[in-house]
């Protein structure tokens, strides 16, 4: 967590914000948002650095990082993390290529949310 001091989830299983929101207060954030979708999390993102998105792959019939783009248009200091609850080598690569870290949500633990 380090320099960072938002936390913005986007994923469109209410569930799975709800889980990923838990998991990181325990990681020590304190300033977490939670969209289904990306266009509302824009105005939240600011210009600075200190911002970290965790990116669902798969929202609602669409792929999670089309709405990347429109993510760094708005702060391209922001840094962002793939996550999905496939074990996806595909994903994996696409993360790899975009230069994303990516967490598998079947594996993820509090630490992984600790970004240090």
């Amino acid at each position: 967590m380090a320099d960072m001091t938002k936390l913005i989830i986007i994923d469109d299983s209410p569930e799975d914000r709800e889980w990923l929101t838990g998991l990181a207060q325990q990681a020590g954030w304190t300033d977490i948002s939670a969209f289904d979708r990306a266009a509302p999390a824009l105005d939240l993102l600011g210009s600075s650095e200190d911002v970290m998105v965790l990116m669902d792959y798969n929202l609602e019939g669409r792929v999670g990082i089309v709405d990347l783009g429109a993510i760094f248009s708005e702060n391209p200091k922001a840094r962002a993390v793939l996550l999905s609850g496939q074990e996806s080598s595909s994903i994996k690569q696409i993360a790899a290529m975009l230069e994303l870290p990516f967490l598998s949500k079947g594996d993820l633990k509090v630490e992984d949310l600790a970004f240090d």
